[in-house]
């Protein structure tokens, strides 16, 4: 049987079978994504295969080596998404941490680091251990 593949469920099959990242499309699929785990976190960057999108791509293969744990990630480039979704002054790349659920807690990644590797790392890190990661940045509610 041969298979005939789309650039994009090529991407996405890339991203799941390499790096554990699942692409999200619309509200739908990040809601059905968030709700299949306890805490995620999702990507928003501005392609698939950009600069931004290979930071969280190494961020995740890095977290997931280090602690032997991978953190349920999503990345989407649908950037209506990421304006119904995002804080309003958050800057794009970005990423946001949800707890509970699409419509739960939110943990975004602070704006002052550099959305790259090094920083992305550590702050994934974070998100595994709720209790560490609560006292530095907080979640909060969605109003």
């Amino acid at each position: 049987m041969e298979v005939e593949w789309t650039a994009e469920a090529l991407v996405a099959w890339a991203y799941r079978a390499f790096v554990g990242l699942t692409p999200v499309a619309n509200d739908d699929e990040l809601t059905t994504f968030a709700r299949a785990h306890e805490r995620v976190a999702v990507a928003f960057v501005g392609a698939m295969c950009d600069a931004d999108a290979q930071q969280i791509h190494l961020a995740a293969a890095a977290q997931r080596n280090k602690t032997g744990i991978a953190l349920p990630i999503a990345i989407t480039a649908n950037a209506s998404l990421a304006v119904d979704i995002l804080p309003p002054l958050l800057p794009r790349p970005a990423v946001l941490a949800f707890s509970g659920g699409r419509r739960g807690s939110r943990l975004p990644f602070p704006a002052h680091l550099n959305f790259s590797e090094s920083e992305l790392t550590p702050w994934l890190d974070g998100l595994l251990q709720p209790k560490l990661s609560r006292e530095a940045w907080p979640l909060q509610d969605e109003l």
